[in-house]
């Protein structure tokens, strides 16, 4: 017994416990239904105070049957929220009376505003321009009569009702001219989608499928790929072109195309892949070049235009990847060609360093021209320069051009500044001769020969000859001269006379230069000499005078003449020779 008294002891107390757990629990879900309740009546007021009368309301009834129907509250908390909420019923009935008088109000005036839109689309001279804003109007005007939920006279609805449908009506043959072009567009679009598939099923695209392993199936190297490109695009221009359909057929024509698109899309796409793994094997290929330019610039070079020759026979890619692709291979050509205008520059650098020695080397020539300076310095001079430049001439040859106009001017003027300096000399050393002629001849007339005589003319010969180079040519004359100072003539002047007579039957004959006629037969038989000497049958004839140069000849004719004696002093024989200088 003690222990069934303690089981049921113990059964009481779990009891007790479990109502307990549950009226606390009713009293938390209690307090959140109040909880709930609450907002909801704060929700209502603020409805009403933004105006959203017809939610406020269903807010209301839906809140007042939870009321009813829970079973959390008490009856006196049901009593109060019914009081609460009747309250704000009496507001919405007062508001519900004021929409369904607004609300008549704004259906009178949508009642003017249908018959007035019907007055102006039967008026109106733009109908097929205006007629969809028209029906637009019209769907607008009746879904805000739908909006007002509140009841409507019956003749206010026909009113309303009638006039939508009259202005609805004059829209109607634009409509149906709508749906006959929208018609024709649908034809088109058929037609387009239609030569798009013809085109595919000739490539046998999808290039993936079993059935297309026919031998008439295009290789992939003899599609023109820009041409596939192209036929896309021209297609989505002219899809785009051929306008609206009906709406029903919109979504299905529209999937058909785009389709039949996106199959050649993935053709194209598998060849761009291809090609694009051919450029980047290029571009990776361009890029190693830049390990070798200090070892083999040249040859990197010639790589790399190779390069871009078969970057040129590669076949396309999107429009995107093309211009991302060539900027990388670009930049590494460049890398290259950079290198290459480097040692362009390092060259030019060393050509215009080389140029501008040149230059000095023209400065030089050109101020060497103004010194007052000897023959013989000059020459030596030139020499200098001369070799500087020699050594310079090759160098910066892309660039000298100027500069070697300018050295090859300076030269000429060198020339002719010796050409000038030298006939300059020849002159001098002519008076010098005549001068030293003319005491010879003095010797060899004298007559009246006295004590000191020799002496006098052996001091005036040195006087003559101290400031000039001269003194050897007639050196001879004047010494034999000299000797034969008391000697008989007419022996000299035999074999002088014999000799001067030959001299000028030689040059006379080299130069073309008539003889006297008397000595007719002796210029035959020199003619004859000179012929078997120039032959090599007897010994040579000494020609002492360059005939090829008749200026020099005329100055060697004048250096020869008057080393020759002059006992006779023939005035035949010097008209002769004078006859042989004035030759042009």
């Amino acid at each position: 017994l003690p222990n069934d008294i303690q089981e049921i002891q113990d059964s009481f107390s779990q009891t007790i416990k479990t109502l307990n757990e549950h009226l606390k629990d009713q009293k938390v879900q209690s307090k959140q239904f109040r909880d709930k309740m609450d907002k909801q009546f704060v929700k209502i007021n603020e409805l009403l105070s933004n105006g959203h009368v017809s939610l406020a309301e269903q807010t209301l009834n839906d809140g007042l049957k939870q009321i009813d129907q829970s079973k959390l509250i008490s009856n006196l908390d049901k009593q109060h929220y019914h009081d609460k909420f009747n309250a704000i019923q009496l507001q919405l009935g007062d508001l519900s009376s004021w929409r369904n008088w607004a609300h008549d109000h704004e259906r009178v005036n949508l009642a003017e505003k249908a018959e007035l839109l019907a007055e102006q689309a039967k008026a109106s001279q733009t109908l097929a321009e205006d007629y969809t804003d028209i029906t637009a109007t019209v769907k607008d005007y009746r879904s805000q009569w739908k909006k007002m939920r509140s009841h409507s006279q019956e003749e206010l609805w026909q009113q309303f009702n009638n006039a939508c449908n009259l202005a609805y009506e004059q829209c109607i043959p634009f409509i149906e001219q709508q749906n006959a072009t929208r018609q024709k567009n649908l034809v088109k679009k058929e037609a387009l989608c239609q030569q798009i598939e013809d085109y595919i099923q000739s490539m046998n695209w999808p290039s993936n499928t079993e059935s297309n392993t026919s031998d008439s199936t295009p290789k992939s190297a003899d599609i023109n790929w820009i041409q596939v490109d192209k036929i896309v695009k021209q297609a989505r221009k002219e899809w785009s072109a051929i306008g609206h359909v009906e709406r029903k057929i919109h979504k299905s024509i529209n999937r058909r195309f785009d389709q039949s698109i996106e199959i050649i899309r993935h053709e194209l796409k598998t060849i761009w892949q291809i090609h694009q793994d051919q450029f980047y094997q290029l571009i990776q290929q361009a890029e190693d070049l830049s390990d070798t330019l200090d070892e083999d610039l040249s040859s990197a070079i010639k790589t790399t235009k190779s390069l871009q020759q078969q970057w040129k026979s590669i076949g396309p890619v999107s429009s995107y990847q093309r211009n991302k692709l060539w900027k990388k291979f670009r930049l590494a050509c460049d890398v290259v060609f950079d290198k290459r205008q480097e040692k362009i520059e390092e060259k030019d650098s060393l050509n215009t360093e080389k140029l501008q020695e040149k230059e000095a080397i023209c400065e030089n020539l050109e101020a060497l021209n103004q010194q007052p300076l000897k023959i013989n310095d000059l020459k030596q001079a030139y020499k200098d320069i001369d070799s500087l430049w020699t050594e310079l001439r090759l160098h910066a040859k892309a660039i000298s051009c100027d500069v070697n106009k300018r050295y090859k001017q300076a030269v000429s003027q060198y020339n002719e500044k010796i050409e000038f300096l030298l006939a300059e000399q020849k002159s001098n050393d002519l008076k010098h001769i005549f001068q030293q002629s003319a005491l010879c001849l003095n010797i060899e007339q004298e007559t009246d020969i006295q004590d000191g005589t020799i002496e006098q003319y052996q001091q005036q010969w040195q006087m003559l000859n101290e400031n000039t180079d001269t003194k050897l040519i007639l050196e001879n004359r004047f010494n034999q001269a000299i000797s034969n100072i008391t000697e008989e003539k007419p022996s000299l002047i035999e074999a002088e006379v014999a000799l001067k007579n030959n001299f000028c039957l030689q040059y006379e004959i080299l130069l073309g230069c008539d003889s006297p006629e008397e000595f007719q037969q002796d210029r035959m038989k020199k003619q004859v000499e000179l012929l078997n000497s120039n032959m090599g049958n007897n010994d040579k004839q000494e020609v002492l005078v360059d005939i090829n140069n008749i200026q020099e000849a005329h100055y060697q004719l004048q250096i020869l003449w008057h080393q020759f004696s002059n006992y006779a002093n023939n005035e035949a024989l010097e008209q002769r020779f004078a006859q042989l200088i004035t030759i042009k």
